[in-house]
């Protein structure tokens, strides 16, 4: 078990605190990451993987107009998730994750690797762009950790 998973868990836990996640790239990922642990039932949600655009759409409420002018993988898309994830499900904070974990995919400004994770907290939303290298799942496993420790940056704020 990873300590900082371990260390956001209890730090949620001590304040009372909810968090609902919205994945696309991480597949689950993150959810899984949280229910691993003893105890996340107490601050743990629901997950959402909405993998298709369709499906941000419809399940997230990401705006149809986000996704033309920015596409799936942008920080604008990444803080709808975040933010509407949390209002969606009661939660005091919601995660997020899109990118391209490859082989394929990507862009010449956005190539493989690139992740973007956002955090809903306290009001705001917090977004942060990574780029990871490895294989397929070394960049959604590496994008997950991120998620843990960029959440326990801001709890510690």
């Amino acid at each position: 078990m990873d300590d900082i998973r371990l260390r956001v868990l209890n730090m949620l836990k001590a304040r009372g605190m909810t968090l609902a996640a919205a994945e696309s790239c991480t597949g689950g990922l993150i959810a899984s990451a949280f229910v691993d642990m003893s105890g996340a039932s107490e601050v743990f949600k629901a997950g959402l993987v909405t993998y298709m655009e369709e499906m941000k759409v419809r399940l997230l409420g990401v705006k149809s107009e986000t996704l033309i002018n920015h596409t799936a993988v942008s920080p604008q898309t990444a803080e709808e998730m975040c933010v509407n994830v949390s209002k969606l499900c009661g939660a005091d904070i919601g995660v997020s994750s899109t990118g391209y974990a490859g082989p394929d995919g990507g862009t010449d400004t956005e190539p493989v690797g690139t992740v973007y994770i956002g955090i809903y907290i306290f009001g705001s939303a917090h977004i942060r762009r990574l780029s990871l290298r490895g294989r397929r799942n070394e960049v959604r496993n590496k994008a997950v950790e991120e998620v843990f420790n960029f959440l326990y940056e801001l709890l510690n704020k």
